[in-house]
């Protein structure tokens, strides 16, 4: 660290200008270095080369050159002075174009020549445009259309014999494809393939304007439109953007010329000078900062030896580009108290420091101070590259930066975009005690968390250790699914089935166990745990399977007291002393005292719910018995009843207008097997954390079961135990199911359905011998079996 002094705020104190060389302005920069920057202690590396632009002699008195030089009517043979077209043939020749009705100049190198309407079949001597195509052809653009010269005969194109827009054309263009762009005065642009014209304009594109004065074809393949007062339009084949003073560096809107040169940066020639753009900063040359004929810039030309050609309306300006870059950035840091860091080294500071201004100088041996910009870019803050837009402008600053480590880039451009080398500062912003402190805490945090870890992943060792000692297998098979944690899938029909029950009745219906009673069951759960605003749900679960016709209302009133005695107690209801003969009558009296010792205790509306499992039962009672258990569900106090039916599948005659059942049902919902979904979460989720099947495992489930429940936890149950049986072992994560583990398991389960098919044949067999032996003559056998998963 050392004193500010005047430091770099003084390195430069006068900046000498001469005229002289054919009127031509050459800058002659003389530094002096006062004793305050000496005892400053300014690097020997930057003393050096600033010492040596201080006694270098004017550029002109080495040898008379200058990078820029003009051609006009007075001291060369061009025909014009208002130059707005350029071009190099592919001889070397430079062609000249204009709007002083000269017509067109060549020049060779040695000698120039002038092509008119007098002279040639030019179509105009107004010429703002010159082309050469890929065949040789040059094209040019003027006032009455366009010209062809093949080099022995001329052809032109206007309006009146070709899809050209406008006789005004401004610009043209032969693209990769071999397209011939004109851009015309007001009539946008044309495309000529060589068979047919297409128009594009500010109505049916993104052009910014109609006014179209140049084109170019970027090294990427897009195309950019120079306009007379919109700017310019890019156009990547699909998309349009503009660009103009607003939202760019662009010096004025109006764009008479654009190139790329070698080095892949843009130069637009407008009204106000060029502007260049390097894809990172954007500079403008005018006649005040450089030698420029005229601030009118109309055509833009890099020959094969890179120097510039700008064609403008005082004659034509040549510009040799310099390629010698500024010197090495000399770089201060400035804390908030003032104190100074040199850039050399790690430059660690406090806190309460976080207030800094970076200091930067440089030197150039053509432009002057007032000219240089700087871009520079604070790494771990600016997204972006940051560039300095003013003279003089040699200072960055930045308030309150968060603690961290942050490098300073900044590096020098002269007039040409030749950059310095770049000059760096890495800096660290401690943390505050705070953020210290803070940090102290979240380590702590982060010790607990690693042994929260730690701790659960003993836990989870453990849980797998003790779930092998004990078997743990929690699949089911021949039992329906109670609890809601081991029930997967049918998400969208409980949500269609308890969205309904408010106000209709539902049949459910499926085949022989694809999991109608376990839904049921869910829904009893779900209804007991519902927190409807408007309704207070009683389910009641009644199986019919074995029930009689003349127990039918004597097993609903019994369940529906016992679902109810949880809200209202023991009730004296009939069907408690009247086992014997309890009809339908009997059924509606204990309903009505159970609701209204309901109603006394909620001001919600009630809803008993019939769960009715194997409700294929009803089929076979009395059409009568059936008639008075609708007369139930219709009755005042049936208003208050909602019935879900589950069985095998709906029958036929309930959809006759003679059935108790007709129109009864608002939903008919069929179970169908689970989707891929469901399947999947019915055979991992029960065993997370414990047990885990590998892809081909899963794979042959899923093709033995054809994803049906119950068989998925029957094929999954003797997998389980089949790996248990092995006493498998792991000293961490879940154990590992295989598809071996399945074909055996399930080999196991065909084999034993096998031998029980045999032993039900033989006792069917030897039943019906005993029955006829008896006399009987009649004889059916109950398939049903028991339950429904």
């Amino acid at each position: 660290m050392r004193g500010r002094g005047e430091g770099i705020g003084r390195l430069w104190e006068r900046v000498q200008r001469t005229k002289e060389f054919n009127g031509q302005a050459a800058e002659r920069v003389r530094l002096i270095l006062p004793s305050v920057v000496l005892s400053a202690a300014l690097p020997l590396a930057l003393l050096i080369p600033l010492l040596l632009l201080s006694v270098a002699p004017p550029a002109q008195a080495q040898g008379g050159y200058s990078p820029w030089r003009t051609f006009n009517t007075w001291n060369s043979g061009l025909a014009h002075n208002v130059v707005q077209a350029i071009l190099q043939d592919s001889e070397g020749n430079l062609w000249f174009g204009g709007t002083s009705f000269g017509g067109v100049s060549r020049y060779d190198g040695a000698s120039w020549q002038s092509f008119t309407t007098e002279n040639s079949s030019l179509a105009a001597n107004v010429v703002q445009v010159i082309l050469q195509d890929g065949e040789g052809d040059l094209w040019f653009g003027t006032g009455w259309g366009v010209s062809r010269y093949d080099g022995a005969s001329w052809q032109s194109f206007t309006p009146e014999n070709s899809g050209l827009a406008l006789n005004a054309v401004r610009a043209i263009l032969q693209d990769r494809e071999g397209n011939l762009w004109f851009g015309t005065r007001e009539g946008g642009v044309s495309r000529y393939d060589g068979v047919s014209w297409q128009s594009f304009t500010t109505e049916n594109s993104g052009l910014a304007d109609n006014d179209v004065w140049a084109i170019l074809q970027d090294g990427e393949g897009h195309l950019w439109f120079g306009t007379w007062g919109g700017g310019v339009s890019r156009y990547d084949g699909a998309s349009w953007q503009s660009f103009t003073t607003e939202n760019s560096g662009l010096a004025r809107n109006d764009v008479g010329a654009i190139l790329q040169d070698s080095e892949g940066n843009l130069w637009f020639g407008t009204s106000g000078g060029v502007s260049r753009y390097d894809g990172v900063s954007w500079q403008t040359l005018t006649t005040e900062n450089s030698g420029l004929a005229d601030n009118d810039v109309e055509a833009i030309l890099q020959n094969g030896e890179g120097a510039l050609w700008f064609g403008t309306n005082d004659g034509i300006s040549r510009h040799i580009v310099g390629t010698a870059p500024p010197i090495i950035v000399y770089l201060n840091l400035i804390t908030t108290g003032g104190q100074v860091y040199t850039s050399t080294g790690q430059i660690t500071l406090p806190y309460s420091q976080r207030d800094i201004t970076f200091e930067f100088a440089s030197g150039d041996l053509k432009t002057d101070r007032e000219d240089l910009r700087y871009v520079y870019k604070l790494e771990g803050h600016d997204p972006d590259w940051q560039v300095t837009t003013e003279p003089f402008q040699e200072t960055a600053r930045y308030f309150d930066l968060p603690s961290g480590t942050y490098t300073f880039v900044v590096q020098a451009r002269d007039m040409d975009f030749n950059y310095s080398e770049p000059a760096h500062a890495r800096i660290t912003i401690l943390p505050s005690p705070i953020q210290v402190y803070g940090l102290l805490g979240l380590l702590a945090t982060l010790l607990l968390v690693l042994a929260a870890i730690s701790i659960s992943h003993w836990q989870a060792s453990h849980r797998i250790r003790q779930a092998i000692k004990r078997k743990f297998n929690p699949y089911l098979s021949g039992l329906p699914v109670r609890e809601p944690d081991m029930f997967f899938g049918r998400e969208e029909a409980l949500a269609e089935v308890l969205d309904t029950i408010h106000n209709n009745h539902v049949a459910i219906y499926g085949e022989r166990r694809i999991g109608k009673t376990s839904f049921l069951h869910q829904l009893d759960n779900r209804l007991r745990e519902a927190e409807d605003p408007q309704y207070l749900f009683i389910p009641a679960f009644v199986s019919l399977q074995g029930v009689p016709a003349e127990r039918l209302f004597y097993t609903l009133m019994s369940v529906i007291a016992r679902s109810c005695r949880p809200h209202i107690g023991s009730l004296d209801l009939i069907y408690a002393t009247k086992k014997e003969g309890y009809d339908v009558y009997d059924l509606v009296d204990d309903l009505e005292m159970v609701l209204e010792a309901l109603k006394a205790t909620t001001d919600k509306q009630l809803r008993l719910v019939l769960l009715l499992d194997e409700g294929d039962e009803l089929n076979e009672y009395d059409p009568k018995v059936q008639a008075r258990l609708r007369r139930v569900l219709m009755s005042k106090a049936g208003q208050h009843l909602r019935m879900i039916w589950s069985g095998l599948s709906i029958d036929r005659e309930w959809k006759l207008g003679t059935s108790p059942w007709y129109n009864l049902f608002a939903i008919e919902k069929h179970l169908p097997p689970f989707t891929l979904d469901e399947a999947l979460r019915l055979i991992q989720e029960p065993v997370k954390g414990i047990y885990r099947y590998d892809k081909d495992a899963i794979e042959l489930i899923l093709q033995y079961s054809e994803h049906k429940p119950f068989r998925i936890q029957q094929i999954c149950l003797a997998t389980i135990n089949r790996v248990l049986a092995q006493k498998r072992r792991r000293v961490t994560g879940p154990i590992w199911v295989t598809r071996e583990d399945v074909e055996r398991a399930y080999q196991g389960l065909a084999a034993g359905e096998a031998i029980s098919r045999e032993v039900a044949e033989r006792g069917k067999v030897g039943l019906l011998e005993k029955q006829v032996a008896e006399g009987q003559t009649e004889y059916q056998v109950n398939t049903d079996g028991q339950g429904d998963q």
